[in-house]
């Protein structure tokens, strides 16, 4: 989160902070995704659960 906002906004206070700030769909190593809220928040779950259907990988989604 922190790498992706100095390469979006510099490596500077200000530029890290408004980069933070319109996050959006970030993916998580977690599985999920990061997207900061108007109270700089995370919106949504930055974790994934995930369920082997058929011998593949499915994402359940989460509820908000």
């Amino acid at each position: 989160m922190i790498a992706y906002a100095i390469g979006k906004g510099g490596y500077d206070g200000d530029g890290i902070r408004s980069a933070l700030a319109t996050l959006r769909n970030l993916p998580s190593v977690l599985g999920g995704t990061l997207t900061m809220g108007a109270d700089h928040y995370t919106q949504i779950s930055s974790a994934g659960l995930f369920q082997v259907q058929h011998g593949k990988l499915v994402r359940i989604p989460m509820p908000h």
